[in-house]
Formats: structure tokens, sequence, C-alpha cells
């Protein structure tokens, strides 16, 4: 399993190195906010990241019925020159 955390809070799993599925998650809960699908970890920009999750309403998230989002990697959360692997 792959951890990153960021200075601010937010941290990002991956099952193993290579994976195109990231689950994204704030402070120490234990569901993840969000999953990020479609690039591997080390081709994020953590900072991005970071910055959407704080950028996103999630006072639903407590609710009964809760389901985690999943996105599709958009560009922006990318560095540079990485690829998307749909």
């Amino acid at each position: 399993m792959i951890n990153v955390r960021t200075g601010k809070g937010v941290r990002l799993v991956a099952e193993w190195l290579g994976s195109t599925s990231i689950h994204v998650y704030r402070g120490h809960n234990k569901a993840p906010h969000f999953v990020i699908v479609g690039a591997e970890i080390q081709a994020l920009a953590i900072d991005k990241v970071a910055e959407y999750m704080y950028g996103c309403d999630w006072t639903d998230k407590g609710s009964p019925g809760w389901i985690t989002p999943q996105l599709r990697c958009d560009e922006f959360m990318l560095n540079n020159k990485q690829e998307i692997k749909w």
C-alpha cells in the first residue's frame, strides 16, 4: 500500500505502485472522501488534489446513504507532462 501525505492534512492511498485508483482522505478519516480514477499516484500534483479537497463542500459526507464519489482524473490534477490512463 502506498501512502502519501500532504502538509495540508490530505492523505492519498493507492493499493500498489502503478494503481490508477487513488483514495483521497482528509485527516484521520477511515473512509475516503473521494476516489481519483485514471492516474497513478506519482503522476498527481498533490497540492492541486488538496486544493480540490478543500474547495468542495463535504457536509453531506456523514449522512446515511453516502456514496464515495469517483472522479475521473482531470489535467489540472496532474504534474506537468503526465498522461491520463483510461
